[in-house]
């Protein structure tokens, strides 16, 4: 399950408080804050007596960050505590699941989201550098990780949370239930204990079609790869993309039907009746608006967007 626990400027916890996480959740620990002007960053799989010596080294007037970790996916070890580090100026803690590609078995599913879905170069810097102040970044990472609740901090202090947190003592917690000493981890499905969801790198998995189906519940993460032996650079990316780019060229597209130089349309219908359903696939995904034109004139309607061409 774990538990993300964000504590504003000024406000302490007592140890027993932070104990009944770390009990509900002993499968490692981490604890990131920006002091000085750098991000200073302990993790580690290690007793709650090391966690309170590595915490009594973090002031009370920064902002500060917790995670202690129920392991769902990958080993368990100091690698796979939180935080993971997305750029060297922005980090992230994780409470859940996030179904992703599986480019090392013994990884978590934050750590692959962190360092080879989100962390690629060609996502994270269309976001540019006030990425935790962006609303759309927010409303993207809520979309892509379902279920889920993400707490970031980047180097200039600034904190984005996820979806609902509960809010006790003056500290945001990512779920209530480790304020019952009497949970420890009852609550997890067995399932997620005995592997089930957290053999997640079969080809149940794959992307593409119809995403996963498994029958396991809603996707929550599913950008437009076609299968999961994809080296990352040749994955599609577009839902991690601010609205309107894609990945091989990363420029805005227009919001209203492409046309070409000299004012035609990008295709026309007899043109898409010789196209391979791929191809039809991406040309959709790429110019929403310039088909919807075509479906409405498949239709006998008059154009969505008669003379109007905006852009992002």
């Amino acid at each position: 399950m774990c538990v993300i626990v964000d504590l504003p400027k000024g406000i302490t916890l007592s140890y027993s408080s932070l104990e009944v996480c770390y009990d509900n959740n002993p499968h490692g620990w981490g604890i990131m804050a920006v002091i000085g002007g750098k991000m200073v960053v302990e993790k580690k799989l290690s007793d709650f007596n090391s966690f309170k010596a590595a915490w009594r080294q973090f002031p009370a007037n920064v902002e500060r960050a917790i995670h202690f970790r129920w392991a769902t996916h990958g080993d368990r070890n100091d690698d796979n505590c939180h935080p993971f580090e997305v750029t060297p100026d922005l980090y992230m803690m994780h409470n859940g699941i996030i179904r992703t590609v599986e480019i090392d078995n013994k990884m978590s599913d934050t750590w692959h989201f962190a360092k080879h879905d989100l962390g690629d170069p060609n996502i994270i810097n269309s976001w540019g550098a006030d990425a935790v102040t962006r609303e759309d970044f927010k409303k993207m990472i809520e979309d892509c990780t379902t279920g889920s609740r993400l707490l970031f901090m980047d180097t200039q202090g600034r904190v984005m949370r996820t979806s609902t947190w509960s809010k006790r003592y003056g500290a945001f917690f990512s779920n209530s239930l480790n304020f019952d000493k009497k949970w420890k981890g009852n609550s997890v499905s067995p399932s997620w204990r005995s592997g089930g969801w957290g053999e997640y790198s079969g080809e149940d998995y794959s992307y593409g079609g119809g995403g996963f189906g498994n029958g396991r519940g809603r996707e929550h993460y599913a950008p437009l790869q076609t299968s999961r032996n994809e080296p990352p650079a040749q994955r599609g990316f577009s839902d991690l993309l601010p609205y309107g780019q894609t990945i091989e060229s990363n420029e805005s597209q227009d919001y209203t039907p492409k046309h070409t130089e000299d004012g035609a349309p990008l295709y026309t219908l007899e043109e898409l009746e010789v196209m391979e359903p791929n191809d039809i696939c991406d040309f959709v995904m790429d110019n929403p608006w310039e088909a919807t034109d075509l479906i409405m004139e498949l239709l006998g309607r008059n154009s969505a967007f008669p003379g109007i061409r905006r852009t992002a």
